[in-house]
């Protein structure tokens, strides 16, 4: 098995807020959501300022909404900082290296697994990041200036020869 590309990268608390920013703020439906809201709540003040009515409900709900997101957001960050803390003595290592037939990950508390082409679902980009979504909803990450053997642009259309769709 030759090895095509290798990555490694630190999962640690900013790796952690920029997947969780992209699934809690950035998705289609969060956003359709997020707009929503924002409207119902730019009609409360528009109610306000035009019929000189005060609608509670338009006002209140959205903000009890962001802020339940926001608030949401900021746990998981922070649990995910402290499983690994408690587990691992601290953030780990992921190294990830990509065949033709597979993609073995290693973490450096030894932990291994390995993802087969067939049951990745998506790619997803963020600003620092490629994530592989398996069917099972798992996120397997890249650094984009992590390779150490390869490099995103490949390691993109190889992915793309594989018949997975890249976001």
């Amino acid at each position: 098995m030759e090895k095509l590309f290798e990555n490694k990268f630190v999962r640690d608390e900013e790796y952690v807020k920029e997947l969780y920013r992209k699934y809690f703020f950035c998705t289609p439906v969060t956003v359709i959501c997020h707009v929503v809201c924002a409207f119902y709540f730019v009609w409360g003040i528009y109610g306000i300022i035009f019929d000189w009515v005060l609608y509670l409900t338009r006002l209140i709900l959205p903000l009890i909404y962001f802020a339940y997101i926001i608030l949401i957001y900021l746990t998981r960050v922070k649990i995910i900082a402290k499983r690994d803390k408690e587990s691992y003595g601290g953030p780990l290592e992921i190294i990830s290296v990509v065949t033709h037939e597979k993609i073995d990950c290693m973490n450096s508390a030894g932990t291994k697994y390995n993802l087969n082409y067939v049951d990745i679902k998506k790619v997803v980009k963020t600003k620092n990041y490629i994530h592989l979504i398996s069917k099972t909803n798992l996120a397997y990450s890249f650094k984009r200036d992590g390779f150490s053997v390869g490099n995103e642009t490949y390691f993109l259309n190889f992915l793309k020869s594989k018949g997975i769709k890249v976001k």
